[in-house]
Formats: structure tokens, sequence, C-alpha cells
């Protein structure tokens, strides 16, 4: 609003938003991330989502969601209450009014729960499986996500690879090591311990930051170094669990590894 009261309107502009009750927040969406911040029924949150569809001077607001609970919104419960109310699902999104074109149906739509839990306790919906992951993705790049995806699997043994919002990561005895971003046209992958394995390393860590826009850019100069990332930095890693015994996960010790769950075939 303007200094008047009066509604500005700022199409582009980045907002959070809050859905009220007597002063008690219910939901904040913040850059199309929903979170959710106490239990409502099935039925309650319907109510609170018909009201984050009007703006303040009561006209229809469009509404995109992403992320819900810091869960990919696709893959949650709460998908199947935006598809009864018209969302549908594009590009990992949940988008009201829907898109033109044809529309995905959300592999959460089908998770039945009386309530919904807020974010503190809400736990992941699924784990690393193709038919709630890819999805999540463009559509253009789902093929190379898939052949990507695969590779490190297979390269990565002991490694626990996990969605996040819109994009999986990898990590090794808890720390995380692996960032994938799939765009349309190219895959931003990252392997590299997180800084905080690598403070305290009298060497500075070199590790991968590439595009991948094809199969071919999947060579084997590729595959021999990202061996030697991978090995290099599972090094590191040990040495920073060696010091800081406190932060491995329970029941670890330097040589043991968490397994990479197992992927369905779509």
């Amino acid at each position: 609003m303007d200094e008047s009261g009066g509604i500005v309107d700022r199409p582009n502009t980045r907002t959070t938003r809050f859905v009220l009750q007597a002063g008690q927040p219910l939901l904040m969406v913040r850059h199309n991330q929903a979170r959710q911040l106490i239990r409502l029924t099935r039925g309650q949150m319907r109510q609170v989502l018909e009201r984050l569809r009007q703006a303040a001077d009561g006209r229809a607001a469009p509404v995109e969601i992403s992320s819900w609970n810091q869960h990919p919104v696709a893959a949650h419960a709460i998908a199947g209450v935006l598809l009864d109310m018209g969302f549908r699902l594009a590009d990992g999104a949940m988008h009201w009014p829907a898109r033109s074109g044809e529309a995905e149906t959300p592999a959460g739509a089908s998770l039945e729960a009386a309530e919904l839990l807020p974010c503190p306790i809400d736990p992941a919906p699924v784990g690393m499986e193709p038919d709630h992951a890819l999805p999540l993705v463009p559509k253009e790049i789902r093929p190379l996500v898939k052949i990507l995806l695969s590779l490190l699997e297979k390269e990565f043994p002991g490694w626990q690879i996990e969605w996040g919002r819109r994009d999986p990561r990898g990590s090794y005895r808890g720390v995380q090591g692996i960032w994938m971003w799939p765009y349309k046209r190219f895959i931003n992958l990252i392997v590299h311990p997180a800084g905080k394995a690598c403070r305290g390393g009298r060497e500075r860590f070199h590790g991968i930051r590439t595009h991948v826009a094809a199969e071919a850019d999947l060579n084997d100069a590729f595959v021999t170094e990202l061996r030697r990332v991978r090995d290099a930095a599972q090094i590191v890693i040990d040495a920073h669990l060696a010091r800081h015994p406190e932060q491995a996960p329970p029941g670890t010790d330097e040589r043991a590894v968490l397994a990479v769950p197992p992927r369905s075939t779509p």
C-alpha cells in the first residue's frame, strides 16, 4: 500500500504475504515458498488458501507456490488440497489461475492427511524417487537430469542424495557436498564439501563447478575428475568430523557411510 492506503500494483515485485486470524499468523508465503505456521485440518487450510487468493483490496490475486514447509509442493499432501481448489502443476510449482497447456498431476495429490502439520514438525513427504522428483524440474532437461543422477549414484556410493525444494543435493556423513540446479537448457552442478568442512585445511579445495548441457558433457574426462573430487571430498569431510565428532550423524564413525536410497524406474 502507499501512504494514503491505496493499493500499489507492482506485479514483478517479490513480496511476503501472511494469512492471519485474530492476529494469529496461519500461513506465510515468501517468494513463492509457503510455510504453514499452525496445525490445520484440510478444511481449515482451504479457507486459508481462499483468503490467500484475495488481494488486500478484494481483487483476485494470482498465487504460485513452489515449496511447502521447505519440501517440494508437488510431493506434499497439500498438493491434493491445491488441486481441488483449481491449482495446477507446471515446472514444479502449483499455479492459480492454471497456466495454459497440459497440466501434470502432482505426486502428492494421492497422499491423504486429516491434518496438515506446521513447518517445524512437518516430516519430509518423499524420498529420492523419480516419480516424485523429475516432475519438479523443467520438461526440457528431465532426460539429462535422470542420466546425471544415475551417474552420481554409481560414482558416489555411501553418499545420501535427497531433494530440496526443487533440486537434488548430496551429502556424505551428514556434510553436504553435491548441489544440482536444473534449468531448461542446462544443469548447474557443484561438487565441493560445505564450507564448514574445509575450514582449517592447509590447502584450498578444488572442486567442480560446471554447466552440464548435453550427455556428451559427461565424458570420460568428466568422470575422472568427478572421482578425484569425490575421493578428496571424503578425505576432507572425514578429517573434519574427526576434529568435530559431535557433528557426525549418530551411530557413525569416520569409516561409516550413509546408503543411497534405491530408485525405481519410471
